[in-house]
Order: C-alpha cells, then structure tokens, then sequence
C-alpha cells in the first residue's frame, strides 16, 4: 500500500479540534523576554515518494528522519528515504 488510496488526504480525515490556551499579553509577566531562541529539526515522509506497506510504516519512516535530523545538529530537516 503507498497510500495512493486518499486515505491520508485531509477530506478523508476526522475532524480535529485545536483548542488555544486564552492567555494574552495581560498574563505574561513583567520580565519575558521579548525574544525567545527556537530551533527545530523535522522528518519528513511524503507520497509517493515514501512508499511503505501501511500507515505505521509510513509514520516511522518520518520518525526515523527525525531523529537523524536531530542526530545531524539543530536547524535541520532530513527527508526519509524511499522505502522508508
């Protein structure tokens, strides 16, 4: 199965609810920092050329990128090899 089937497409997905915490800048305190260093390090599978037998094979391919982008440094995004 590569998925080709529509099954991950979001109008073939359930409903998801996202709810925010009602907090604004009248909740910070008087001292946060203005400015707040991020980084981030992704894994990315994508269709068609992630081609896995199922969902959970599909998920840990894009797991498995993520923790070699990690493993690579910050600030990175590795893409899961065909196959997974």
């Amino acid at each position: 199965m590569n998925f080709l089937d529509g099954s991950l497409f979001p109008e073939n997905q359930d409903d998801l609810v996202i709810t925010a915490a009602p907090y604004g800048p009248e909740w910070m305190p008087k001292d946060f920092p203005e400015d707040i260093p991020v980084t981030i390090s992704l894994g990315v599978a994508s269709i068609p050329e992630c081609v896995v037998n199922d969902h959970a094979a599909f998920l840990a391919a894009a797991d498995k990128a993520l923790y070699e982008a990690k493993r690579a440094g910050r600030n990175r995004v590795v893409v899961a090899a065909p196959g997974g």
